[in-house]
């Protein structure tokens, strides 16, 4: 936290090493189970990157999967799916359907939509 409040203090909030301060402090948080906490600093977080670098920046495609991964441990899944989707599609446009980020991305994203339905098996 101090750390964080130092580089905003110095660097200011929009800086990337104090976006990257904060991004730091969710994941302690996460551990934590601090979800709530964790979930609005990465809102807020995703906020300015969306803004100052665009919605296809790294950085930013990194703050949204955060924030769908919290919303998935909060139990949230609707959310976090919806919002996954958003994340894939914006990398697949970005780095290419066949990109290793961007499958593994796919990957994590079909594993959580089948985790929302329950899977039927056939004999036949």
């Amino acid at each position: 936290m101090q750390a964080m409040e130092a580089s905003t203090r110095v660097l200011g909030q929009e800086h990337p090493d104090t976006l990257t301060s904060k991004d730091n402090l969710t994941m302690i948080w996460i551990d934590q189970s601090r979800w709530k906490d964790a979930e609005d600093l990465e809102v807020q977080v995703l906020a300015i990157r969306e803004r100052v670098l665009g919605q296809e920046h790294p950085d930013t495609l990194t703050s949204m999967d955060h924030l769908a991964s919290t919303l998935k441990s909060q139990g949230r899944d609707d959310q976090a799916v919806a919002l996954m989707a958003q994340c894939f599609s914006l990398r697949k446009r970005k780095l290419d359907i066949g990109h290793p980020d961007t499958v593994a991305f796919l990957e994590e994203l079909n594993d959580w939509q089948v985790e929302k339905r329950p899977l039927r098996f056939f004999l036949g």
